[in-house]
């Protein structure tokens, strides 16, 4: 935590000696063109993306990593607004999977609970949550008690309706390798395809009944939420979520890309991520005193940049063919690493967790490795609490704060 303040204080002072210097300073030139632009925009991010449903059925967000927490600020302050359950309040994630979606509305849409039941119900919840062995996305867990929350003060009619989008697997109550190799085979393999098959029959029914237009916001994160523009290979388009949606709805979806890292390499068997553009357009960001913004791609330098979120074929997308728009919410200083969730491996979950995982790890390195209980235990046991710390650590903010010193001065 120090030093990141020590940063932020650096980043602030740097600021100050820019703007407090009149004409003898001068902002960088290379990030002269995106800092510019910014000081002509003004309408905040959850305002932006209440724009694009004016023209759009949906909006199709790009995330953060899901571990990241205060990029879930905007999204409760999307679905807490009145104008989003005018809108029918249709809520569509990655994190979750589809074999959730009765239950856990009856949950968020049922009688108010006690404390002690809602806590029990989130729990419960969480356990069920994924096909994973492990739900270590602790902001599931926040993000179902936010829907409880708002969901209570609204009629029925209003309220969040949350489905869950990813493949579904019932592990729960025990499997067998042969029925992993087949979900593997069947639903991971295309999980990008079912899941956006997913959306668009959940969407086309509800408007099939509905005598208003239908509109939802569809949160992703990463190439899943690329729109049909971006290709991997010349000429062929990906097999992403957002380019199945793309095809299937044309001008009535738009996706947005949120303020985020860009992966880089992978090194040493570890994928390296940063800030984007080499960290010039953080540093744009906070010289222009932005930090809560919306704004399209085309028309603007951020639109032009080469598309350097995706690792592979570097220089054959720009921004503006990938995403329709941009909210930069939080700068790097504010993003909170979270992930766990407090009492979460009971002895129960834990048998049956561990059970499964052996299956999974057995599947996944072809009955090539093996792993003793212990060893499985100790690394469920991570999830069993809640972790929050600040989400970058010495050094991680060096490539946007290099920006910030005006043309011609320090190194």
């Amino acid at each position: 935590m120090k030093i990141l303040k020590l940063s932020l204080i650096f980043s602030l002072l740097a600021c100050f000696c820019l703007s407090g210097c009149g004409d003898k300073q001068e902002v960088h030139p290379e990030i002269g063109k995106y800092v510019d632009l910014l000081k002509k925009q003004h309408t905040p991010a959850k305002e932006y993306i209440f724009s694009l449903f004016k023209n759009h059925d949906i909006v199709l967000l790009c995330e953060r990593s899901h571990d990241e927490r205060s990029q879930y600020d905007l999204v409760y302050d999307i679905l807490g607004d009145e104008r989003f359950a005018g809108y029918g309040g249709l809520l569509f994630t990655e994190v979750g999977s589809t074999g959730i979606t009765g239950p856990v509305n009856a949950f968020l849409q049922g009688p108010d609970l006690t404390e002690r039941e809602l806590r029990d119900s989130l729990l419960w919840f969480q356990r069920r949550l994924t096909w994973q062995p492990w739900a270590r996305n602790g902001s599931s867990y926040d993000l179902m008690e936010t829907l409880y929350g708002i969901n209570r003060s609204r009629n029925r009619d209003r309220m969040v309706t949350w489905y869950p989008t990813d493949v579904h697997l019932e592990w729960y109550d025990g499997i067998d390798r042969k029925h992993y190799e087949a979900f593997a085979r069947e639903k991971i393999a295309n999980r990008d395809s079912l899941m956006a098959a997913h959306v668009i029959h959940v969407l086309d029914s509800v408007s099939s009944g509905s005598d208003q237009p239908v509109k939802a916001l569809v949160i992703m994160n990463y190439r899943h939420a690329y729109g049909n523009g971006f290709t991997r290979e010349p000429g062929r388009k990906p097999d992403n979520t957002g380019r199945y949606l793309f095809d299937r709805y044309g001008d009535r979806i738009a996706n947005v890309l949120i303020n985020q890292l860009s992966f880089l390499e992978v090194k040493n068997g570890e994928e390296i991520y940063g800030p984007a553009q080499d960290g010039r357009w953080d540093a744009a960001f906070l010289l222009a005193g932005k930090t809560d913004i919306g704004f399209g791609f085309k028309g603007s330098p951020f639109g032009e940049d080469d598309f350097d979120n995706w690792i592979l074929n570097r220089g054959a997308h720009r921004y503006q063919d990938v995403f329709d728009g941009y909210v930069f919410y939080q700068p790097l200083e504010n993003w909170v690493f979270s992930e766990g969730t407090d009492g979460l491996m009971d002895a129960n979950y834990m048998a049956r967790a561990v059970e499964y995982t052996r299956v999974v790890f057995a599947v996944e390195s072809g009955s090539k490795h093996s792993f003793p209980e212990d060893y499985i235990r100790g690394e469920l046991n991570k999830w069993d609490r809640r972790i929050v710390r600040p989400y970058f650590d010495e050094g991680e903010l060096a490539g946007r704060d290099k920006w910030l010193f005006p043309a011609g001065g320090p190194e």
